[in-house]
């Protein structure tokens, strides 16, 4: 029995849902849902954790199972496996992104070709001998790192990790016997996406109070900030002068500071967010410079903060695909009539210095420096709205061309496999008027002929939930139009479903570079994703607002590649 299989028979006895093992075990939603199907196996800690979840669960709900029945069911899993290859892989690539590790560097110590190392890092070659590979990336490791930061990433005290042999030593065995306990960031950012909805959003939070916000207090400038607390409120002032102009313009910002220390205070983040939507209610377009030249999941938390902003359609967000200085920290705010600028050493924030000023010269030579910085930049997240629908529609067709591989975790059936009487059906049960009906039956017919075409060159994965009669009983079941920036949704009867589902199917078989797994846990209702593997990832969603975030970033790339790899069917 694996553990995703032990994990839903105790879900089962213990007449428990995954939200409440959750809230029973600490553990977060999007863990537990990569544990249940299979593509993530929990540590020694969260397996106990499991545990204790399912001994209260079992005392509220199962009283006959005690907690020795449940000790010994999980037993066989509190032993971990020797690591495979992949986990060695996945294991390097934690430590070169969380310590910054320079890849050439760490390249030539192994006297590798860096694009020979590349390939090792996604799974393309193999070192010829392994053991020797370990032992000189930890060397290596230890000689150039600082024993604080290698003993926060394999959980040691620094004192341990004295002298550089030592800690060569513990970091071998960290990379060759250890899965790392990483924080599901991605699984997170996808879950808060799937369930965000703007009106909502800012009917219940932060817009309504940023259109009655006072204006800026009067500020006597230039105004100078010491420090990272003094730093926030400089950022703070920046926003509130802006706001309070009689015309936005655009504003550009890029900032360096780690995200990690910009999340900590509750209260400054719901400042930071409302100055934002002043910003934006008042017209400001505003240009963020990401710094994605850091972990993968502190990128991702910086990301979570921007997204009810992407989804006004007034952020437009881009990288520095070189930014390989990793001494100072810059701020560089821009807006028409105020810029704030200012460094600090990385690691010293609290020595910082900055200024807010609207001087003429110092107005000029700032906006011509974040325009030289924006001339160096790639965009990170493109965003789709309903107006952009056209371009959307150009991009999907040039990529149909070019083949590839696709892997599509999706939160629906697809369209392009429902048979044309099935759609039918549901048109007229679902009331549409003839010009909806049209533009659907054209958006099937696209969908479909593009699907064509791709499979002429490439292949496509598709990843679904099939519901039983039960499941789909329990709340309303749509057919995603989100590809047309149609929110309505086609609602099915569970005859069109299972006639859907077994076309799906059907499809598969007669489509030989057409695979589809059923996934065992039904993990988001209003958001597809879709890669074309090492290309680029599309993040579409299906409720308010319809749109579609398109990702080219290489490591972004790599982080959803991993996220949603397929189980293999049983």
């Amino acid at each position: 029995m694996s553990f995703s299989d032990a994990l839903k028979l105790y879900l089962n006895k213990t007449k428990s849902t995954s939200k409440e093992l959750s809230e029973a075990s600490g553990i977060s939603a999007s863990s537990l849902s990569r544990y249940r199907s299979g593509k993530r196996i929990p540590d020694q800690e969260h397996i106990e954790k499991l545990i204790c979840g399912f001994v209260q669960l079992a005392s509220e709900n199962a009283p006959e199972i005690d907690e020795l029945t449940i000790r010994n069911a999980f037993s066989e899993f509190s032993e971990r496996p020797k690591l495979d290859y992949n986990a060695i892989i996945k294991n390097l690539n934690t430590a070169i992104e969380t310590l910054d590790i320079n890849v050439s560097g760490l390249a030539r110590a192994l006297s590798f070709d860096s694009s020979y190392l590349s390939r090792i890092r996604t799974g393309q070659r193999k070192p010829a001998d392994l053991d020797k590979f370990i032992i000189e990336t930890a060397e290596y490791i230890a000689r150039t790192k600082p024993p604080s930061a290698v003993a926060e990433l394999i959980r040691q005290s620094a004192e341990e990790l004295v002298p550089t042999d030592r800690c060569a030593s513990k970091l071998c065995s960290w990379l060759s016997s250890r899965v790392i306990s990483q924080h599901d960031y991605l699984g997170e950012f996808l879950y808060q996406l799937d369930a965000f909805n703007i009106e909502t959003y800012m009917s219940n939070n932060h817009f309504p109070e940023a259109v009655e916000t006072r204006k800026a207090e009067a500020l006597s400038l230039p105004k100078y900030y010491y420090g990272f607390e003094e730093m926030k409120k400089g950022e703070l002032d920046f926003f509130r002068t802006v706001a309070s102009s009689e015309v936005c313009g655009t504003v550009c910002m890029c900032n360096s500071i780690p995200i990690k220390d910009l999340n900590t205070n509750a209260a400054y983040l719901r400042d930071w967010m409302q100055s934002i939507a002043m910003m934006i209610i008042k017209g400001a377009d505003i240009r963020m410079i990401h710094d994605v030249d850091r972990p993968s999941d502190e990128m991702l938390l910086g990301l979570m903060s921007w997204i009810p902003l992407y989804m006004t359609g007034k952020v437009t967000s881009f990288y520095l695909s070189d930014a390989s200085n990793r001494v100072y920290c810059h701020t560089d705010y821009a807006s028409d009539n105020v810029v704030l600028y200012g460094e600090c050493i990385r690691g010293y924030h609290d020595e910082g210095k900055y200024c807010l000023t609207q001087d003429e010269t110092d107005l000029a030579y700032y906006k011509r420096r974040v325009h030289r910085l924006f001339s160096k930049a790639k965009p990170l997240v493109k965003t789709y709205r309903t107006e952009d629908q056209e371009s959307f529609f150009s991009f999907e067709e040039s990529e149909a061309l070019s083949g590839g591989t696709r892997c599509n975790m999706l939160s629906s059936l697809p369209i392009y496999t429902i048979p044309k009487n099935v759609l039918e059906s549901m048109l007229e049960n679902n009331s549409f008027g003839k010009k909806d009906k049209t533009a659907v039956r054209n958006y099937m017919s696209r969908q479909r002929n593009m699907t064509e075409k791709i499979l002429e060159n490439g292949t496509i994965c598709d990843e679904i939930y099939a519901l039983s009669e039960e499941e789909f009983a329990q709340e309303p079941v749509y057919l995603s139009l989100c590809g047309m920036f149609s929110e309505k949704g086609l609602r099915y009867t569970y005859s069109d479903y299972l006639r859907h589902l077994a076309a799906t199917y059907q499809f598969a078989q007669d489509h030989a570079g057409y695979n589809l797994h059923t996934n065992a846990v039904h993990s988001f209702r209003n958001i597809h994703i879709q890669i074309n593997m090492g290309k680029w990832v599309v993040v579409s969603k299906n409720n308010v607002p319809s749109i579609h975030f398109v990702i080219k970033h290489p490591k972004m790339i790599r982080a959803f590649e991993d996220f949603c790899k397929p189980t293999a069917e049983k």
